[in-house]
């Protein structure tokens, strides 16, 4: 066999070796989107007697990139947890919640159906779509939470504590 050869074939062997066990550069891994829960937890009312807690306790979430336009589609599913307060039947609970960006802000109207028996259950909102530059996806927040109206929130002011402690000591 030539040398030419020998030289190839030997620097080939080398070089897909060194390719090999060379380390994999660190990068650091930031999460897209970066999700900032607001307003996490709140008190509701049905049909004036029923109440109820709702809680955001988490979202999957998903950046998908789209080759054209330098834009960033963020979907985000929220999870929440519903409470039953007090004793009663089967009920339809409504309740808001959003999320926004700078660019874009979703308001979305969900109904859970609470069974009669059950004190609490685990619901997950529908996938919401937003759009954001590509660049800065890791950059901006996106704020989720939920909207509390006027009127819940002057029953959360006055019938319950920041912690959600129901007993009736924390009522006087």
């Amino acid at each position: 066999m030539p040398i030419i050869k020998k030289f190839f074939i030997f620097a080939a062997l080398f070089s897909i070796t060194g390719c090999l066990t060379a380390p994999a550069p660190k990068e650091t891994i930031r999460s897209c989107p970066l999700i900032r829960i607001e307003n996490q937890a709140y008190a509701k009312v049905v049909r004036h007697f029923d109440t109820y807690q709702i809680a955001i306790t988490g979202y999957d979430s998903d950046c998908i990139v789209r080759s054209s336009g330098g834009k960033v589609i963020v979907v985000i599913q929220p999870q929440f947890v519903i409470r039953r307060l007090q004793p009663g039947g089967e009920e339809d609970v409504p309740f808001d919640y959003y999320i926004s960006t700078p660019y874009e802000t979703k308001k979305e109207h969900l109904t859970a159906s609470f069974p009669e028996y059950e004190k609490e259950i685990v619901y997950e909102g529908r996938p919401v779509r937003l759009k954001m530059p590509y660049n800065l996806r890791h950059e901006i927040p996106i704020y989720l939470g939920l909207i509390i109206n006027p009127e819940e929130q002057v029953l959360n002011n006055i019938y319950f504590d920041a912690n959600f402690n129901y007993s009736e000591e924390n009522r006087k």
